[in-house]
């Protein structure tokens, strides 16, 4: 092995790219294990698909590419609003983003499913016609493709991030200890070594799995677990600077990691980070954001919080808002069949969270396949439908000692939550997709010659993925929430305008404004943080016409389901004046009415 040399950095981030030429001259579909591996779109057919809905729906649909990746990617950006742009422009709008994270196959295929439905029922619905003549979508299926494109390339790797050189290992150098594929099997899964070093043990329910070692109950560890590699650098360390990435949903500027590995150099670095960032600031009409990631605020309604004062910044959700996140979050699980909440993990600098507290825009974020997702997605058992049954009806189950016996069971697992949702997945997967989870097997480290190594566990995207069978299904459930989402815009319109003749060429003129969407017209915390354009109200009188009032009155943030204020004038103008009124929205679109000042009436 050649001398590695730090006053020529360059050599090494020359490897990385042969590296990556390598992974691109096996830019073929990889060869799934089983028919479990679902088919998901690569980077030609995604583009394909979506030239096809514009080509077939040109009326409504356009396309456009938002930025180009690192590896030279489009990352597309499809738009579904009928009218002309500077119209499109006016009406409230949904964003949706998948691909925020890199190993985020699912979202993709849950947003081409909205794209999908939204054109077909355009065709069959005067509802939905309507609806595009007064909304707009935005659609971003993957903001990743370079990290997406690693599911079809061999050897199969799950990546976050894409594929920017970072010196993970701060020794000068890029990328130069990357995993490897030592079995041959064209998927990068994991290794385990057994070493007097290690903190590890069996799981004592399936030694398949490794949970860390407790000190306090006399339990020492064993194993040692990496991704599957060797020490390619020889400096003694395992996969300690892989393919460096940039996780783009650890990007954004709320709660930014610095100095972490997949953050970036500084926040909104990556040309697909900042190109989205500007895209939402030249689009203020974005009234609601929802994206595919991690951080799930659906499953379970995030902590709320009242407002924080001072310099303080605000944290949680903002108390106002968080009964729209908590009806939202019924709805999503009502949806997809889930009955109980579910914890999700918290993301440091999240492109959802900069959303919501940076910008003051509604942002709902969706995990789209986990372990903890599927678990809660299992089919109920016939033997407990049937004990619901009796109950229902007022008799006892059947079987009573065996419901006794599993609560003793629920009981003794409640004991030692180490490693849990990992079991309860892997049985899980056992039963729907045993591809999911490759057998360990014994090989020979060139690091570890006189100790047992093996490889194997989880495979690449096992966890971020559903199989083949579920996915489906599970995208057209995304479909028809995004649908249902979208019919909860604001809409703002002017309800009524009453005139009375108060002497002569004297009026006074009351506006009712209302917003008839679900959603508010601004979010509490939207009015705190000054980003979203207050709603006006504008007349065409002059102003040596208002004797009370003015030609431009700010409206408050209207609540939704039917929040209203009245505006009113007292105006000086000639009988028989027509006075237009227009009323304006960031987020909630516009309306205008004209009426003719007379002695009285509307």
């Amino acid at each position: 092995m050649p001398k590695k040399t730090k006053l020529q950095p360059f050599r090494s981030w020359a490897a990385s790219l042969l590296f990556y030429l390598g992974f691109a001259a096996a830019a073929v579909a990889a060869d799934a294990p089983s028919n479990h591996w679902p088919s998901c779109r690569d980077e030609k057919n995604l583009a394909a698909d979506l030239k096809a809905l514009r080509r077939d729906h040109a009326s409504f649909f356009r396309l456009d590419a938002l930025a180009k990746s690192k590896e030279g990617r489009e990352v597309w950006l499809a738009e579904l609003g009928r009218g002309d742009e500077k119209d499109r422009r006016l009406r409230p709008a949904l964003l949706v983003v998948a691909g925020v994270e890199g190993n985020d196959l699912a979202g993709t295929e849950m947003a081409m499913a909205f794209l999908n439905r939204l054109c077909e029922k355009e065709k069959e619905s005067k509802e939905i016609q309507s609806l595009l003549e007064s909304v707009v979508v935005y659609v971003i299926p993957r903001l990743n493709p370079d990290a997406a494109e690693r599911y079809f390339m061999k050897p199969r790797m799950e990546m976050a991030g894409d594929a920017a050189p970072f010196d993970a290992d701060h020794d000068g150098l890029v990328d130069e200890d990357v995993p490897d594929d030592l079995d041959g099997d064209g998927m990068i899964s994991w290794l385990r070594v057994e070493d007097p070093k290690g903190t590890l043990i069996p799981h004592p329910g399936d030694e398949r799995l490794l949970i860390e070692a407790d000190p306090a109950k006399n339990e020492r560890g064993r194993f040692l677990l990496f991704l599957e590699g060797k020490d390619n650098d020889a400096d003694k360390k395992i996969n300690e600077d892989p393919l460096g990435e940039v996780n783009f949903n650890r990007n954004f500027p709320f709660h930014y990691p610095w100095f972490a590995p997949d953050a970036g150099v500084y926040q909104i670095c990556e040309n697909e980070t900042r190109a989205l960032a500007e895209f939402i600031l030249g689009h203020p009409n974005i009234a609601a954001v929802f994206t595919y990631a991690s951080n799930d605020n659906l499953l379970k309604t995030p902590p709320s919080a009242d407002r924080s004062f001072g310099r303080d910044p605000q944290e949680k959700i903002r108390t106002e808002d968080s009964k729209y996140y908590e009806k939202l979050g019924e709805l999503y699980r009502e949806q997809l069949g889930i009955e109980k909440t579910i914890d999700s993990p918290s993301v440091s600098g999240a492109f959802s969270d900069w959303i919501y507290f940076h910008r003051g825009i509604l942002s709902l974020c969706a995990s789209a396949w986990s372990p903890d997702l599927a678990l809660a997605l299992k089919k109920e058992e016939p033997e407990k439908k049937e004990e619901k049954k009796e109950e229902a009806n007022g008799e006892k189950p059947k079987d009573q000692e065996k419901k006794e016996e599993k609560k003793e069971e629920k009981k003794k697992e409640k004991e030692d939550e180490r490693g849990k949702t990992e079991l309860e997945y892997l049985k899980w997967l056992d039963e729907n997709a045993p591809d999911y989870f490759i057998p360990w097997k014994s090989v020979k480290h060139p690091d570890y010659p006189n100790q047992k190594a093996e490889i194997g566990g989880f495979a690449p995207y096992a966890k971020t993925l559903p199989p083949a069978e579920f996915l489906p299904q599970l995208a057209e459930k995304h479909a028809e929430f995004l649908m249902q989402l979208l019919k909860k815009l604001p809409r703002i319109r002017i309800q009524d305008i009453e005139i009375k003749a108060l002497e002569q060429n004297v009026f006074e003129i009351e506006v009712k404004v209302e917003n008839a969407g679900f959603l508010p017209t601004i979010l509490a915390h939207g009015e705190r943080t000054g980003e979203i354009f207050p709603t006006r109200l504008e007349t065409n009188l002059p102003a040596g016409a208002f004797l009370a009032g003015s030609p431009r009155a700010r409206v408050g943030a209207l609540h939704g389901s039917g929040g209203i204020e009245e505006i009113r004038y007292i105006v000086k103008a000639p009988a028989g004046t027509k006075v237009e009124f227009t009323l304006i929205s960031a987020q909630a679109g516009r309306d205008a009415r004209t009426v003719v000042l007379t002695g009285g009436g509307k």
